[in-house]
Formats: C-alpha cells, structure tokens, sequence
C-alpha cells in the first residue's frame, strides 16, 4: 500500500497489517474446517489444486498470502463456490430472508433439529422411503450391519462407493488420483440417482464424505430413513486397523488427531440423520437388534393391493 493510500484509508499503519493478518488466518481456517469435513490430506488438496503442499500448508496457519486464482482452484477442488473460502461469505439468495434470520438464531443442535423437520415434511409429501441409508464414517459398522441387516430382512445393500467404481470403470483409489474429489463427488450423485431408479427396498451404505455434499445428501435423505452409525474415535481407528489397513498405524498421534478433527466438522451433518446408532464397546448382535427395531416397518414389503393400512396403535408413526 502506498504511504497516500495508507493515510486516505485513516488507519495507522499497524492497524492495517492486524487487519491483514486476520483476513489471512481467517481463509486459512476456512479452507483447513472444509478440507477436514471431506477428509482430505493436504497432499491431495494440494495436488490437485496445484498449489506445494508446504504453501498450502502455510496458508491454512495463515502465513501466507493467495492470488484470487488460487483460492479459485482451491474452492473448486474442494466442490465449494469461491464465497465458502472468503470471511462473510453472504447466504444463498435463494433462501428467504425470515428464513436466513431463523436459521441464524438457531444453536446448531436445533439447526439440525429443524432441518430434520423440514426432511420429514418432504418426505411425507412424496413417495414413502425407498429403504435405509446408513451414514458415518469408516469403522463404525456401516458394512457389517448393513449386511446383516439386509439378509434379515430380504433386500439388497448396496455401498454407494461400488456403484461409483462401477460408472467410473475404475477403483475409488484410482478414479479420486486421476480426476480428483470434484469428478468424484459428481459420479458420487448419479450413483446414488441409479439406486434410487434401480431399487425399491434397498439398503445403502454412504461414503463418510456424502453428508458434506448438500445436493447429494438432500437427495439422500428425501428418499431413504438416514441412520448415523457412529462410535469413539478410538474405536473407528482399531477397526480400521483391524480390518487390515495399517496406514493409520503411521504416525499414529497425528492419524487420531486428523480422526477427531474430521469427526468433529461433520458433527453436524450427521445428526441431521433420523436416528442414531452408537456402536461403541458393543456387540454386532445387539446393535443389529437395535437397528433392526428402528427400520422393520420401512424394509418390511409393502401390503397387498386392497389390503386397509393398519389403523390405531398398529399404525406407523
């Protein structure tokens, strides 16, 4: 800035630089809260916005100053439109104001609460739900119960993550290294679009990254009963390793810290589920029972033409 600069803006010259540092420091912490809520490695982020690793590094801690090209790149990879990287970024106009303000009185627990209500109300207003989709990430228990569930109850489970691999004509590993989370989370929609077309009782299993996506989640969540399968973090990690990854055995302290942090950012995406599932220092036998419990009448086949809908206490609420 200029010394005449400087004086027409009629803030002392330190004052400007507070300024400046805080404007960083805030973009850094955006772009690291989104790159955590789709748990992505800085390596990843950093390759496909092309930008080092040790620069993007820096710019989360707010050291270091981005072109608007960069920040550019870095909110199209992470499928974000640039204003999500920028301080006060402004709300959708396509919201209502009272609607806007409601929100924003909200805590976020009753954010999550409201947004329940308005799924239920749409989903009342369409079709009944296609089946369950249980939400959540890795070492829950999302496959082993989903599993099992299904071979309870008769009907198909199906892992978003396959049918992906299946339109994408490569494994998940590959198609995220050539086309990056952008493609990814674009053919991450039509899959579950080919579910919703293909199947009518079905159990889905979502990647742990889907809730962070709007469009699919709303999607997800207008057309199937959302179940977050969750447990400690100590717990997602053993079973993980368990399962015969050893990669988060790699500096271990940081691959936990990464877990609490992701967990934590998607906090509130997954309680805007219908239910929850804690599958800590439980049994598969007594979460599947419990599980089983809340969606029987949604799997169960649906009455025979003519057949009266039950009525009084038999009837669904």
């Amino acid at each position: 800035m200029t010394d005449e600069a400087r004086l027409d803006s009629g803030l002392p010259e330190d004052d400007l630089l507070s300024e400046a540092d805080v404007l960083l420091k805030s973009v850094g912490s955006r772009i690291h809260l989104l790159r955590s809520r789709r748990g992505m490695t800085r390596r990843d982020l950093s390759k496909h916005a092309r930008v080092s690793e040790r620069y993007l590094g820096q710019l989360e801690k707010g050291q270091a100053n981005a072109t608007l090209g960069l920040l550019h790149r870095i909110a199209e990879t992470l499928n974000e439109p640039l204003s999500s990287v920028l301080p006060a970024a402004e709300a959708s106009a396509a919201i209502s104001a009272p609607l806007q303000d409601l929100l924003a009185s909200l805590s976020e627990a009753q954010q999550a609460n409201a947004y329940r209500i308005l799924v239920r109300e749409v989903k009342r207003c369409e079709s009944s739900p296609r089946g369950l989709a249980l939400i959540g990430m890795r070492g829950a228990g999302k496959s082993t119960l989903g599993r099992q569930l299904a071979d309870l109850c008769g009907v198909s489970f199906v892992r978003i993550s396959d049918v992906v691999a299946s339109l994408g004509g490569m494994n998940i590993g590959a198609l995220l290294e050539m086309t990056g989370q952008n493609a990814y989370r674009r053919i991450e929609y039509e899959a579950l679009e080919h579910i919703i077309d293909n199947h009518d009782r079905v159990i889905v299993e979502a990647g742990g990254g889907l809730v962070a996506e709007a469009r699919t989640f709303n999607l997800l969540s207008r057309h199937f009963q959302t179940v977050w399968i969750r447990t400690s973090p100590e717990e997602h990690m053993q079973r993980v390793i368990d399962q015969g990854d050893m990669r988060p055995m790699a500096g271990n302290n940081q691959a936990m810290d990464d877990l609490r942090t992701i967990l934590r950012e998607r906090d509130a995406y997954y309680r805007q589920a219908d239910y929850t599932l804690d599958t800590s220092r439980r049994t598969v036998e007594n979460c599947l029972t419990e599980l089983h419990g809340l969606c029987e009448k949604i799997l169960s086949p649906p009455a025979p033409a003519g057949q009266p809908e039950p009525q009084g206490e038999d009837a669904p609420s």
